[in-house]
């Protein structure tokens, strides 16, 4: 998470903005907390944010909240 609540992706590589998540989408729809770890699925297009608030979030193509 960021200042302005989200997640950004970058290609390191090339140095280009890839993908935001700014906030959790629905009916319980809140705004990211600070992220405390991010892990990538290591065969899939998935991953866990864990935020401070104690919190565990799996974002990909495939996830339905």
């Amino acid at each position: 998470g960021s200042l302005n609540h989200s997640i950004t992706f970058y290609n390191t590589t090339a140095g280009q903005h890839m993908n935001t998540i700014k906030f959790h989408e629905g009916f319980m729809g809140t705004r990211i907390p600070p992220v405390a770890c991010l892990s990538f699925h290591p065969n899939r297009v998935v991953i866990a944010a864990g935020c401070i608030d104690n919190t565990i979030t799996a974002y990909g193509p495939e996830i339905r909240r």
